[in-house]
């Protein structure tokens, strides 16, 4: 199992650029290298909700080698109609707060510090000046409607909507009523069912955080978070004949 930081993040190097380009890259490099390990069978596989769910769709969408299937939950689809400007106005709230959690956050000496001081000071000063050139500029010229305040190239290239119809591997998301995703999520859905890629949604009465978790999501009646994990991966990565899977589970499930 591999938890990686994001590029400018944790106890990574470079500068953080929320899902630029070079992190959507890095997302597939990360799954060919694991793909090409002495200790890897070559058949991987990715799971994680939010920014991590976001990160699965730009990584199937470059097609590494090995990857047999993801399993994102409450995943983005169009970063400013999801995030910054959902109903028309530029979210003043969660934007500016999340951004400088991150940022913040980035700014702590990393982990890796205490093993490997010179690493970690470099990385230290890296995230130092992401914070100066990503994160400061970004939200006042957001908030006092520069060009970040508007829909333009920007966020095209950080909205998986972009990207989803290279995704070849089969896919199972988890999606909320009321999470900030709730449009996002079934548009990749939908894009994904239309080119006939094995696809499957669950719909709940959750937000952001319970999304993320899996709270609640057995009482839809397929099974825990972790269960529904192991049947899509046993099938899809191990190969192990599942034949009532689509009976078992609809394409679309939505509970109330």
């Amino acid at each position: 199992q591999l938890t990686v930081d994001a590029r400018g993040t944790g106890s990574s190097e470079g500068s953080w650029g929320a899902f630029s380009a070079r992190e959507d890259r890095d997302a597939a490099e990360i799954m060919t290298w694991a793909h090409e390990q002495s200790w890897s069978d070559g058949r991987t596989a990715m799971t994680g909700p939010s920014y991590m769910g976001i990160s699965q769709i730009f990584a199937a969408a470059g097609r590494p080698p090995g990857l047999k299937a993801i399993f994102p939950q409450v995943p983005g689809a169009d970063v400013y109609r999801d995030i910054v400007a959902s109903g028309g106005q530029v979210d003043v709230a969660f934007m500016p707060l999340w951004l400088g959690l991150v940022t913040g956050a980035g700014i702590v000496p990393p982990a890796v510090t205490a093993t490997d001081p010179a690493s970690g000071f470099t990385t230290f000063f890296d995230h130092l000046l992401g914070a100066l050139t990503f994160t400061g500029p970004l939200i006042p010229q957001a908030l006092l409607s520069g060009e970040p305040a508007y829909d333009g190239a920007f966020y095209a290239e950080r909205s998986p909507i972009n990207v989803v119809d290279e995704v070849q591997v089969p896919t199972f998301l988890i999606s909320g009523e009321y999470d900030l995703f709730q449009r996002g999520t079934p548009l990749l859905f939908e894009r994904l069912q239309r080119r006939g890629v094995p696809v499957k949604m669950i719909i709940g009465p959750w937000d952001h955080l319970q999304g993320s978790s899996g709270a609640g999501l057995d009482q839809a009646g397929h099974g825990t978070l972790q269960e529904l994990q192991l049947r899509w991966f046993d099938r899809y990565v191990l190969g192990r004949a599942d034949a009532t899977l689509d009976s078992d589970i609809a394409p679309l499930t939505y509970y109330e």
